[in-house]
């Protein structure tokens, strides 16, 4: 089980509507707390999970980081510009005189 679901179901808690499978969209209901229902052949477990405010901010940060990664980044830097390098004539980079 990874944390990361709380993460999720904070989303969940703060979206403004779930899109129903008809494409219908519905209110998203009041809730007061998460849970994380762990299911395995052997047998499983429920876990309660956090979803406050606090999280919620985590989750609009990381989004904006993923934001940055898919789309933004790519962006922010131009066209390189080609230059030679500088030898005085003793041979020497950038040295003095």
């Amino acid at each position: 089980m990874h944390a990361e679901v709380a993460l999720q179901e904070t989303a969940y808690k703060n979206a403004d509507y779930i899109i129903l499978p008809d494409g219908t969209k519905a209110d998203i209901p009041h809730l007061d707390a998460g849970i994380v229902v762990h299911a395995r052949p052997e047998g499983g477990q429920v876990v309660p999970a956090r979803i406050d405010d606090s999280l919620f901010e985590i989750f609009l940060a990381l989004r904006q980081i993923w934001e940055w990664d898919r789309e933004t980044s790519k962006s922010v830097l131009g066209n390189g510009v080609a230059i030679e390098s500088i030898v005085e004539e003793t041979g020497r980079r950038g040295g003095r005189r």
